[in-house]
């Protein structure tokens, strides 16, 4: 294939020189290479990478009305309650960081919205409300950030289960869990 493109590419210098008669060799040679390169006989090693290779001891042994698409739904992702509102305001927190606009009012409101009975929120929204200079806004959007993250923190749940679908462990992997299990029992 190198060889057929180094004799493409000379073949098209000789052309743009205007000399036609040798870029018809030099072509010529590419057009052997590729064929040389494309011959039947030749093959090409491992194409398949080795966690993607076919088992053929498994191939066109199931059933027709088992089969079903690769595609998996996705999994639904609900959070605390929330926690919808307070990524809006980190958001708008965080936009707020990076434009030089003044604080409104409603970014504080939002803040303290968030959690009524939350002192640091409390303290973070007046913090921003007072703002007045540049380096006390920007000490006010940190401390907001700080608390608007702590507080989302502390109102997800520990640890979450993820629940899996029946078919998410098809395959091989599957049938070895499936033994495991039967062995122990």
């Amino acid at each position: 294939m190198l060889r057929a493109i180094n004799a493409m590419s000379r073949a098209e210098a000789q052309l743009n020189d205007g000399r036609a008669e040798e870029a018809l060799v030099l072509e010529k040679q590419a057009l052997a290479s590729l064929e040389r390169a494309l011959d039947r006989r030749r093959y090409f090693l491992r194409t398949l990478p080795d966690r993607s290779r076919i088992d053929n001891s498994r191939r066109l042994t199931g059933e027709r009305k088992d089969a079903r698409s690769w595609l998996v739904d996705p999994m639904s992702t609900t959070g605390a309650p929330g926690i919808e509102r307070m990524r809006a305001v980190m958001r708008e927190l965080a936009a707020a960081a990076t434009s030089h606009a003044a604080l409104d009012a409603s970014l504080a409101a939002r803040v303290a919205a968030i959690d009524p009975a939350s002192a640091d929120l409390q303290r973070a929204a007046v913090a921003l409300a007072s703002a007045s200079t540049d380096a006390t806004r920007r000490t006010a959007l940190e401390s907001a950030m700080q608390a608007v993250s702590t507080h989302a923190l502390a109102a997800l749940p520990g640890s979450a289960s993820v629940p899996l679908p029946d078919h998410s462990y098809d395959g091989r992997f599957g049938d070895q869990l499936r033994a495991r299990g039967a062995q122990r029992q």
